[in-house]
């Protein structure tokens, strides 16, 4: 096996590693903050169109995407430590 095999096998497991942590993690979140974060991160909407599509003021989405990113980034950080 090539150098480049090896790495490719180790970035293939760490990616599964990390998607494994992400999705454990944001079941962790409560359903709106998960909501908002797939809407931002996964279906690319801006906050208005976020703000629209979950009945809420602009503001209300600013403040739950950044308690969930909070949650997420606290976890996975401490996650990695192990």
């Amino acid at each position: 096996m090539s150098v480049t095999g090896k790495c490719r096998l180790r970035w293939t497991s760490l990616k599964r590693s990390t998607s494994a942590v992400l999705l454990q993690t944001l079941g962790e979140i409560s359903p709106r903050e998960r909501t908002a974060v797939v809407l931002r991160h996964y279906q690319h909407m801006n906050i208005a169109e976020i703000a629209e599509c979950m009945e809420l003021v602009e503001s209300s989405v600013r403040a739950t995407l950044s308690r969930a990113m909070n949650h997420l980034r606290t976890t996975i950080t401490a996650l990695n430590h192990y």
